[in-house]
C-alpha cells in the first residue's frame, strides 16, 4: 500500500494487525462465550412449550377452520344445492367442534371418553346393520325357494 506520494503507507503492520485482532475477537471470543451467555440467561427454546399432542390438536383444528372459511367463502352459493359440499361442511364443523373439546385441560385424556363412546355407537351401529342384512338375504334366499 502507498500514499499518493508514492511512500508506503505508515503504521501499516500495525492497522493490519489491529484489524486482525479486531476480526479474531468477534468472531472467536463473541461464537465461544454465547453458549455460556444463553445459560446464564436461562433462555430455552419457545417450541416445546407445548407438547406434541397439543400442538396436534392446534394445526388440525386450525386446518379444519382454514378448510371451512374457503368453502364458505368460496363456494356459499353451492353448498344449498351440492349435497356432497354440504356433507363437507358438516364434517368439518363437526371436526372443529370436536377438536375444541379436546382443547381442554389434558387434551389426551379430554377427548378420550367422546371418542370411545363414538366407537360403541359405531360398532352397535356396523352389528345391527350386518344383521339386518344377513336377515334380509336369508328372507329373500327362503322366498327363492
Amino acid at each position: 500500500m502507498l500514499i499518493n506520494n508514492g511512500q508506503p503507507f505508515p503504521q501499516r503492520n500495525l492497522i493490519s494487525f489491529i484489524t486482525f485482532v479486531v476480526i479474531l475477537v468477534t468472531l472467536v471470543f463473541q461464537g465461544l462465550t454465547l453458549p455460556f451467555v444463553i445459560k446464564w440467561m436461562n433462555l430455552r427454546e419457545r417450541d416445546y412449550d407445548i407438547t406434541s399432542p397439543e400442538q396436534d390438536v392446534i394445526i388440525r383444528r386450525k386446518l379444519a377452520q382454514a378448510s371451512l372459511d374457503f368453502i364458505d367463502e368460496k363456494y356459499s352459493d353451492e353448498i344449498p344445492r351440492n349435497e356432497l359440499l354440504q356433507g363437507l361442511k358438516y364434517k368439518l364443523e363437526s371436526d372443529i367442534g370436536f377438536l375444541n373439546h379436546v382443547k381442554e385441560e389434558n387434551p389426551l385424556h379430554s377427548g378420550h371418553d367422546y371418542v370411545t363412546q363414538f366407537q360403541v355407537i359405531t360398532k352397535e351401529y356396523l352389528k345391527r346393520s350386518a344383521y339386518f342384512f344377513i336377515s334380509s338375504t336369508k328372507r329373500k334366499c327362503l322366498k327363492m325357494m
